[in-house]
């Protein structure tokens, strides 16, 4: 069977043109400012309630990102653009209590990852 040649007067782009966009768009990620955080819950309790704010956001009304689940041993990969120069995380446990804090001092395509080792008491 007969492979159809690109059409160079067509308006949609090729397999080839679309695979180097996606990668130049991947590659831009890091550049343009993205950061990374995987949060592992290592403990024996579930927990209930990611908090991100940026260092500059007043109070804990501006939360990021409020009600993540993370069951024992689940984890949770969380992506967005540095606009601040720090960042203040909490989790909070099954009784909605803050069980861990950290904070994060970003650089452009940096990742982290938070593990969570803590005991039920």
């Amino acid at each position: 069977m007969a492979r159809a040649s690109p059409n160079p007067t067509s308006p949609w782009p090729s397999s080839g043109q679309l695979d180097e966009a996606l990668r130049r768009e991947k590659a831009g990620r890091a550049s343009a400012g993205h950061v990374a955080l995987t949060v592992v819950n290592r403990s024996d309790q579930p927990l209930t309630a990611l908090h991100i704010v940026g260092a500059l956001t007043p109070g804990w009304g501006e939360d990021w990102l409020c009600g993540v689940r993370l069951a024992p041993g689940e984890e949770i990969r969380l992506e967005w653009l540095c606009q601040e120069r720090s960042y203040h995380l909490r989790v909070s446990g099954a009784d909605g209590l803050p069980v861990g804090y950290r904070s994060l001092r970003p650089e452009p395509g940096q990742a982290w990852r938070w593990v969570f080792t803590l005991a039920r008491r």
